[in-house]
């Protein structure tokens, strides 16, 4: 009797399913995005990548960007399968909230798997603008290929990629120009070489490496070849017990970042999803950062449904800048030898860098036990490091905190619970030293069209953690303090807004800093989207930080505020299926007022050094065709930009070849100009990109030895893929 109920009550959810699909299908405009052989670049993303390289300082920001869409490329071509996907799955994404994540599972756990891609829009939280950015890289139906499969099976249906990249600057700059009475800087010639193969089945199983020459490097030295080389072997879902096995280079991430978090870790943004640190523990390396990531072998276990094991042992070699002093004891003299720092930029052009290059041996033992429920998850995070050779920080005040030895462990402990429409997540992290470092975030659904985010950080000055990246104003995980809120609104299906603030301190000297300093930041954005047809937003951008300054050559440093403010109008608009315009102008407003922390974003009547005030405006245009039945596609953009000087400087996404992107910041008067253009055969895509910068107000570019005689800067770059 009790089955005969539960298989009728099961039947008439099935009948009730079945008749909304019937319905939504019907009633819905929602477009349904067909799978293509280019990842869809979604403009919340690429607004991230300004954000995150505008805090960040500098146009050369020593993080890699370049394939953080790789794996959107993955799904894009083997969609993820929504009715069985893991919460790390579907987290991996970076498209959705833990709020909507834990909504769809909820759904899919009381009604029944989803019997149709329309039904998503009777998932709570889920909106249309949400569905459209997953669709293509998620589906509802079983494939031919979701099966288990064995080593000969993953060889024999796996693809090949093989990549052969080749760019450079035509200007010549000052590090390869010499003479007889003084040699060139760089040892190198200025072309940039990258190639890679890789070998893959789905999201499952991976096998490749890459090669890679920096411009300025020599092409092959002696017996050491080319510069960088990383290879990788990924594998993931085996079977029922292990999740994830890596062995090579890979990327390892714990917890919100305070004790570890190798490869990108998004910044403050337009988007709540950028949050929460989310991913799976390991991953595979594919990038071509020399510093951001491990060499070695890692697994993840399933203990049980209920408990989950990663572990992963690295050993590699890292550059290290070298210090050499004299200790003397008992009448002798002997060297000693140790490190200032682990420098992360890669290069090894000039005889410096080069003498930097490996002179540290890393070994890191990394572990995670984790409890998982269907309602969150809490985990234990351990790291242990040890370097051959010691590092010894210079004396200088702001570095008086900084990690000093060769050996380091930290451990955490991470969280995450939902329940109904909030979400409860954060880590608080040991080092060796007993110093405590705790970040707390809470997410909630206030109405099916609000969302509030409240995430507060304590990183003291003391903490110390090698691999820590929190989400916060600064690199790392130490120093800071501070509170962060967003607020999305999504009113109808044509608006959204959104508002974040942003308030910290930093409790010591950091550089250029010379005392403990405040800022505050806030950005508000305000979107009309119509459909595919046209996306537009208004976005305006205030923020206060500090730094020292000298009014007068005998005077002490003291602290003044430094205000930025940018107003930004953006508009997308699709003419055809082929031809899509983007437009834009931006303002910049720079200037440098009296301290006073008690005024969060506006400063008083203030009283300034001299000609500190800098005002830009940025204008381009952009061009996209891509004929879906055409082999040949482009895009262009013309720029006009008129910036008083660097510190007014504006961000601008770029397009570029497949896996690569560009983010230039704009600065001083003149024009940019770039074409993409790709030609794409069954099995061979060919791509190029021309760039050029003209300043019309200066004859030198850059400094040093990357400086070029000239009012111009041209690039160009040649990419072929080959598929088999």
């Amino acid at each position: 009797m009790y089955y005969k109920l539960l298989e009728s009550n099961l039947a008439y959810w099935q009948l009730s399913k079945l008749y909304l699909v019937f319905l939504i299908t019907t009633t819905s405009y929602l477009p349904i995005i067909g799978q293509t052989e280019t990842v869809p670049i979604l403009s919340d993303l690429e607004q991230q990548l300004e954000q995150d390289l505008e805090q960040e300082e500098s146009e050369t920001a020593e993080f890699d960007f370049n394939t953080i869409l790789e794996s959107l490329h993955y799904y894009n071509k083997d969609p993820l399968l929504l009715n069985t996907a893991s919460t790390t799955e579907l987290a991996s994404l970076g498209l959705l909230t833990p709020i909507q994540i834990n909504s769809l599972q909820s759904y899919i756990y009381k009604i029944g798997p989803l019997l149709s891609i329309y039904e998503l829009q009777a998932v709570p939280a889920f909106d249309k603008k949400t569905i459209r950015a997953i669709l293509p890289y998620v589906r509802i139906k079983k494939g031919l290929d979701d099966r288990t499969l064995n080593w000969a099976s993953l060889l024999k249906e796996s693809k090949s990629t093989l990549y052969l990249r080749w760019n450079r600057i035509i200007e010549t700059k000052k590090g390869y120009q010499g003479s007889q009475e003084k040699p060139k800087s760089y040892t190198g010639d200025p072309n940039h070489l990258y190639i890679r193969y890789i070998k893959n089945y789905q999201n499952k199983f991976s096998v490749g490496f890459t090669v890679e020459k920096d411009a300025g490097e020599q092409f092959w030295k002696s017996k050491k070849g080319i510069d960088f080389y990383s290879a990788h072997l990924f594998l993931k879902d085996w079977n029922a017990k292990i999740s994830r096995i890596v062995i090579g280079d890979f990327n390892a991430r714990f917890g919100q970042g305070l004790v570890l978090n190798s490869g990108y870790a998004p910044k403050k943004g337009a988007s709540i999803v950028s949050v929460k640190r989310n991913g799976a523990p390991l991953n595979r390396y594919t990038a071509v950062n020399e510093a951001d990531f491990f060499r070695g072998a890692g697994s993840t276990i399933n203990l049980s449904p209920s408990f989950q094991f990663t572990a992963f042992y690295s050993r590699r070699k890292r550059d290290g800048s070298l210090v050499f002093s004299q200790d003397s004891l008992a009448g002798s003299t002997t060297n000693s030898r140790s490190i200032s720092s682990l420098p992360i930029s890669g290069l090894h052009r000039t005889i410096s860098e080069i003498e930097a290059k490996n002179q540290v041996v890393l070994q890191n033992i990394g572990l995670q036990i984790k409890g998982i429920t269907r309602k969150g998850y809490i985990s234990m995070n351990g790291l242990y490091t040890q370097m051959n050779t010691a590092i010894t920080p210079s004396t200088k005040s702001y570095q008086q905190f900084q990690f000093a030895g060769s050996q380091q462990w930290n451990v955490s402990l991470d969280y995450g619970y939902s329940w109904r429409s909030i979400h409860f997540f954060g880590e608080t992290a040991m080092d060796q030293n007993g110093q405590f470092a705790t970040v707390n975030g809470v997410m909630s659904s206030l109405h099916p069209t609000i969302d509030l985010v409240f995430y507060s950080r304590l990183l003291p000055k003391k903490y110390q953690s090698l691999f820590g990246q929190a989400f916060a104003e600064t690199n790392g995980a130490n120093n800071e303090n501070g509170v962060y809120s967003h607020l999305s609104i999504k009113p109808n299906r044509y608006w959204s807004v959104d508002l974040y603030m942003d308030i910290w301190k930093h409790p010591w000297l950091r550089f250029q800093i010379d005392a403990p300093s405040t800022g505050a930041e806030f950005l508000s954005r305000i979107t009309y989207t119509q459909r595919k047809k046209l996306v537009a937003y208004f976005q305006f951008k205030r923020e206060r930080k500090q730094q020292s300054y000298a009014q007068y050559p005998t005077e002490q440093k003291a602290l003044f505020d430094k205000y930025k403010t940018t107003c930004r109008i953006h508009l997308n608009y699709k003419l055809n299926q082929a031809i899509e315009i983007r437009s834009r102008i931006e303002v910049a407003d720079f200037h440098i007022g009296a301290s006073n922390s008690s005024l969060i974003f506006f400063d008083q009547a203030w009283h300034t050094p001299a000609e500190t005030t800098r005002k830009g405006v940025l204008i381009y245009q952009d061009l996209l065709y891509k004929p879906m039945e055409s082999p040949l596609s482009f895009t262009t953009r013309f720029a006009i930009f008129n910036i008083d000087s660097y510190d007014a400087r504006i961000y601008a996404y770029e397009n570029d070849v497949l896996y690569q992107f560009s983010i230039p910041a704009y600065y001083n008067k003149g024009t940019r100009f770039y074409l993409n253009v790709k030609y794409q055969l069954p099995h061979l895509t060919f791509e190029a990109r021309y760039a050029q910068t003209y300043w019309t107000n200066q004859q030198t570019i850059g400094n040093g030895s990357e400086a070029i005689d000239g009012p111009k800067r041209t690039g160009v770059k040649f990419q072929l893929r080959y598929k088999f």
